[in-house]
């Protein structure tokens, strides 16, 4: 945040958590968004650990949806500078 630029509070939720979903699959997306900031150069040094779970394509494709509503970049890019 720079200058007088009002803070965000960004909300999601899984609207669908009743219908043959994980109840990992919230946690399983959060640790999705969390690889993208590492990925990003947006990691704590303090931060020590993450616990990771298995993820499916649908688990990396709303991550992807939400960094990029939230960052305003692609995460094409991100994922392809951690391979690097």
């Amino acid at each position: 945040m720079t200058g007088n630029a009002a803070p965000t509070v960004d909300v999601w939720a899984q609207l669908d958590s009743e219908k043959n979903c994980s109840l990992l699959d919230p946690e399983t997306v959060e640790a999705e968004i969390v690889f993208l900031a590492r990925c990003a150069g947006q990691w704590p040094e303090c931060q020590t650990e993450i616990y990771l779970l298995p993820s499916l394509p649908h688990h990396m494709e709303l991550a992807a949806s939400i960094w990029e509503a939230v960052t305003g970049h692609s995460t094409a890019a991100t994922r392809s500078h951690s391979l690097n």
